[in-house]
């Protein structure tokens, strides 16, 4: 452990050997009730913030908050087929009609899952020639075990099953 002393904030830097390699701790005053972490870096390549910007806050450039992030984007095919190179999807996306259900895979620290506060769900239909198509996402839900959203397809003003990219971001 590393301690560096700036003012009245004590940053200390811990190297662990389980999961986490590096944390930057924060300490405001002397007693550890004032402790925060600022960032960790795992073994695995995973990074975390513990910074919430809050809502009406203004984005910093370059900035990451643990409330406003991007947890899951990806491909999904007419057919309902997600692509292999998808980001935060558990499971298959499953299909009916023009219904598209996409379970994300929303985790902590210990791997189980957690509900989401609060979503924005994005959704880019790839265009086939159909001067006439048409996308809605609902908000993420969730079921009681995991996280999901439904995205919803229209091609030549009818409900149809058309390609798309989405975006979900969330806290």
């Amino acid at each position: 452990m590393m301690r560096i002393f700036h003012r009245r904030t004590i940053f200390r830097i811990v190297f662990k050997i389980d999961c986490v390699l590096l944390s930057v701790v924060l300490h405001h005053g002397d007693a550890d009730a004032n402790r925060s972490n600022a960032f960790e870096v795992s073994n695995n390549g995973h990074s975390i913030v513990y910074d919430n910007n809050g809502s009406g806050s203004a984005a910093i450039r370059g900035a990451r908050y643990i409330d406003n992030t991007c947890i899951a984007w990806g491909y999904v095919s007419a057919g309902g087929g997600a692509s292999p190179n998808s980001f935060g999807i558990l499971g298959p996306v499953t299909k009916a009609g023009n219904a598209y259900t996409i379970t994300l895979n929303y985790v902590d620290n210990s791997g189980n899952q957690v509900q989401m506060s609060g979503s924005a769900v994005v959704a880019t239909p790839l265009y086939g020639g159909d001067p006439c198509i048409t996308i809605t996402a609902e908000p993420v839900t969730w079921t009681g075990t995991v996280n999901q959203c439904v995205i919803r397809t229209w091609s030549s003003c009818a409900a149809t099953s058309h390609e798309f990219m989405f975006h979900v971001f969330g806290r």
